[in-house]
């Protein structure tokens, strides 16, 4: 015997028609504080918007904003084989955005900070220990009124974050600097990891800055792509560079 239909049914079976699964993405992104960051860098973003669509799939706003990621997770939302070099590109991600990280085995615990918030979505309860977004994935929720949307831009401050301890987020490898990560994403796109080389990447980012090498690897990895770098991409990042910083000492 079928069960007795109530309004609340017919008014939830409308939402779930209506409003299908996605992943909003606002437009303050690209000026916000904190996300400028991974607005301006191609790599970052992507990886944000990457995650932000498993997050919607797992249903992360009713598990703390908290998403695990499996090993194929963490490729599929890094764009990267390699698994060092896609916990790194993650890592990063969490770094520039203020967000808890932890390494638990294999998987990666990301938390997407307002996430609910900023999707409109109503969490279904407290998140337990136990909830974990890697769960097969959740009925579509309802949406919030407008209203909340509108104030749903993160707020500045860390200070709500997990326990840190020793500048580290407690139970996860300390994170590495932004200047380091960076040289390591020249690497990566260079394949050039001779130690001289790698001395002379990072002096590169203290005299020039992280925004202009971030530029010059961009520039680069489109040369690469698009095949005009008749030489290597290690040579070809190392003139522009040092071309820049010849021209910054002879202007004092």
């Amino acid at each position: 015997m079928a069960r007795e239909q109530f309004q609340s049914d017919l008014e939830w079976n409308e939402a779930r028609r209506k409003v299908k699964p996605h992943f909003k993405l606002h437009h303050s992104i690209a000026n916000h504080p904190r996300t400028i960051g991974a607005f301006a860098d191609n790599d970052l973003f992507a990886c944000y918007c990457r995650l932000g669509l498993l997050a919607s799939e797992r249903g992360a706003a009713h598990t703390g904003d908290r998403i695990s990621l499996s090993r194929a997770d963490v490729e599929r939302t890094s764009g990267r084989r390699r698994r060092d070099v896609a916990l790194t590109l993650l890592e990063r991600l969490a770094n520039v955005l203020g967000w808890w990280t932890e390494r638990r085995g294999d998987v990666l615990v990301i938390e997407f900070r307002n996430f609910a918030r900023k999707q409109g979505l109503t969490p279904r309860g407290p998140r337990s220990e136990e909830a974990d977004s890697a769960a097969s994935p959740l009925p579509v929720p309802v949406p919030l009124s407008p209203s909340a949307e509108e104030t749903s831009l993160p707020s500045p401050s860390v200070t709500s974050l997990p326990e840190r301890t020793n500048g580290r987020h407690a139970g996860s490898k300390p994170l590495v600097g932004s200047r380091e990560l960076l040289v390591q994403d020249i690497v990566e796109v260079t394949g050039d990891q001779e130690p001289e080389s790698i001395r002379f990447f990072a002096s590169a980012v203290r005299q020039l800055g992280e925004d202009y090498v971030r530029r010059t690897l961009h520039s680069t990895k489109d040369a690469q792509r698009q095949g005009e770098i008749k030489t290597t991409a290690a040579r070809y990042i190392t003139g522009m560079l040092a071309a820049e910083m010849k021209k910054r000492r002879a202007h004092g």
